[in-house]
């Protein structure tokens, strides 16, 4: 998210900082030694650097209003002081500051200059220029209290044409004011650079909005058609960050709010409030946080309407309401999402890794802006466009990982619904075996109970056996409804079954369970280029070997879901079922898989969670377990085993 810096208090969030740039600053002025009194002259020249250096510059916090004549003639009885930054930094000023500095042109010619302040906060911005004979030029204003007509040049950001005779001397004087930290830079450059400067910033930020209103659009029209609140909450957020932007770099008081001179004063912290407000509820959409509950939650909800407030606050001028929060809570904002993304990633939530990512950019390239703010760094079209760039690699990052997220729920969706009908449909097939056996049965007893007993008793018989056959059957139907019909291992629902009872029965013993997680290494690379047939044979070939391996009778090898296999063990210690997971890795490695006259190489990554069980433990517990270690394993180059680690804790 952007740096809040609303028009009416100190960024409090910014202290910290600004005290690390302060001791920074003081021990490269050790070595630096004393600045001279008298600032030295800007020296015009062509190919001259674009960014001014401050640092020999004066300035003047205004304790009286004087006209620059009067300015002037006080001369040094005021108390100017000496700027020892590359850029004019004040932090929280509410006074009129002036800036004085001279002038030297070294050119030939008379040259004409733009002078440039790339800063949109500046409520009033007068130059002053004083020639070597004494008089004053015309003031130039600017400033976004100042009407575009009255501007000395109708352009996004404050700019001053500037004129100088041949080897030319002349002092510009700058009174700025501003409701916010006081940020001056300076840029000078000749008519031809300018346009350059101007043509390679509008591409660079054409190309930046062009990226997120094609991403804004995009999740819009997706939202229209598959109506997934996230992807409309998505298209808010993005809305909000190009809001923020349009007003942090003047195109949006260039050609959108023009004259609206409430919009022009309050457009920054006023977006940067409402980006804030649809992060936070996009968040909550995007990691499913109603699903988690808890304090995730309660934080979530409780940042909402705190930018709720401040941006009704900001719309109804209500000032003392935000005066002194706006800019911590960005701050805490920041920490809250962090930490939010942070704790689900370790949970195993896929979307706040990506979230975790993503918020990370935004946080690395505001800091940058921050520095380049204080004048850490410089000012450049690079550290100018940074924040852009962090929104748009931020933005990129979540449409990924949404597009990601509803896929995978999508599959789950239908893969459940699936294996719902096929229960279903087995379960009228037996439900009709059974009636028709019923039937038979009865036309048989009906048909034969006016024959002679002997008769009778050998019918009888007949059907004796009969009912026999139809429960072996029965079985067998039974036995079906919980085999994988590839693989012929058991199924995933017969499988949590087993680990229930399982798990119950090591509660009530005191004996250790271990569950070892199976995933094929690769194994989308194999359909992909052999085929689905290919890829069936490949799943045979591992579930014939899982079962070569584990031979206790106690023990379960099951189809967890595609190409992941389960393997429960009754009474297995954690060293004993790591013995076994190795075992299984290195069968698998030596499976020989030949297609096509070539030797397909195998591999999987195993994750074993074993432990002598608790009350406190469930099956999902054992399985989150598991499939954390399964995780890592793949993490640390796959082919290997890794024991979970247990957090009592949780």
């Amino acid at each position: 998210m952007g740096v809040v810096i609303p028009s009416y208090t100190e960024p409090t969030s910014l202290i910290k900082v600004e005290s690390f740039v302060r001791v920074l600053l003081q021990c490269c002025l050790l070595w630096l030694g004393c600045w001279l009194a008298s600032a030295q002259a800007v020296t015009l020249q062509p190919g001259m650097p674009a960014q001014l250096d401050t640092r020999e510059f004066q300035y003047w916090i205004e304790d009286q209003p004087l006209t620059p004549q009067a300015l002037q003639a006080k001369g040094d009885t005021l108390a100017w002081q000496t700027v020892h930054a590359p850029s004019i930094n004040l932090r929280l000023q509410p006074s009129p500051v002036w800036i004085r500095f001279p002038v030297h042109n070294r050119t030939a010619t008379t040259a004409d200059w733009q002078l440039l302040i790339p800063w949109i906060m500046l409520s009033r911005v007068e130059v002053h220029v004083l020639r070597s004979n004494g008089q004053w030029d015309a003031p130039l204003l600017s400033g976004y209290e100042v009407p575009p007509s009255q501007r000395a040049e109708d352009y996004r950001l404050y700019l001053f044409p500037l004129q100088f005779e041949p080897d030319e001397q002349a002092t510009v004087f700058i009174r700025a004011k501003t409701r916010t930290i006081f940020f001056l830079p300076l840029l000078m450059m000749q008519e031809e650079a300018f346009e350059h400067f101007d043509e390679q910033t509008n591409i660079s930020y054409g190309v930046g909005f062009g990226i997120l209103l094609a991403m804004m659009l995009y999740n819009l029209s997706l939202y229209v058609f598959i109506r997934e609140r996230a992807y409309l909450l998505y298209s808010f957020y993005v809305a909000s960050i190009i809001l923020y932007e349009l007003a942090l770099t003047g195109f949006g008081q260039r050609y959108l709010w023009g004259d609206w001179g409430w919009l022009r004063a309050n457009s920054y912290s006023l977006f940067a409030e409402l980006s804030f407000l649809m992060a936070v509820l996009f968040g909550r959409e995007f990691l499913q946080l109603r699903r988690y509950g808890g304090w995730y939650l309660q934080l979530n909800n409780f940042m909402a309407v705190y930018w709720m407030i401040a941006v009704v606050a900001n719309i109804a001028g209500w000032y003392w309401i935000i005066i002194y929060t706006v800019n911590p809570m960005a701050l805490i904002s920041c920490v809250i999402g962090v930490a939010t993304t942070v704790a689900l990633w370790r949970k195993g939530n896929r979307s706040a890794r990506y979230f975790t990512v993503a918020w990370f950019f935004v946080i690395g390239s505001t800091f940058v802006v921050v520095l380049m703010m204080q004048g850490i760094i410089p000012f450049s079209v690079m550290t100018e466009n940074m924040q852009m760039t962090g929104f748009c690699i931020e933005l990129l990052l979540l449409s990924f990982a949404l597009a990601e997220r509803i896929n995978r729920e999508r599959e789950r969706r239908e893969r459940a619904q699936q294996e719902s009908l096929a229960i279903m449909q087995q379960l009228d097939q037996e439900r009709g075996e059974k009636l028709a056996a019923q039937s038979r049965a009865l036309e048989i007893q009906q048909r034969h109970t006016e024959e002679l007993e002997l008769r009778v008793l050998d019918r009888t018989a007949e059907l004796e056996r009969t009912m026999k056959n139809l429960e072996l059957a029965n079985r067998e139907l039974a036995k079906l409804s919980v085999t994988d019909p590839l693989t012929k291992l058991h199924n995933r629902r017969y499988f949590d079954e087993t680990l229930q009872a399982e798990l119950s029965r090591a509660v009530r013993t005191g004996q250790p369970l271990a569950l070892i997680l199976v995933d094929i290494d690769h194994f989308k690379a194999i359909n992909d280029t052999y085929g689905h047939l290919v890829g069936d044979e490949c799943l045979k070939l591992v579930a014939s070997t899982l079962r070569q391996v584990v031979h206790r009778s106690a023990d379960l090898v099951a189809r967890y879901g595609g190409e992941e296999f389960a393997v429960v063990l009754p009474g297995i210690a954690p060293d004993d079922a790591t013995e076994m997971a190795n075992r299984l890795r290195q069968a698998i490695e030596r499976v020989q898989f030949i297609h096509g006259g070539k030797r397909i190489s195998l591999s999987a990554s195993l994750g074993v969670a074993a432990r002598l069980p608790t009350t406190y433990d469930t099956p999902n517990r054992l399985i989150t377990a598991a499939d954390e270690a399964l995780y890592r394993a793949k993490e640390a180059g796959r082919n290997r085993v890794m024991l979970a680690q247990w957090n009592e804790a949780g």
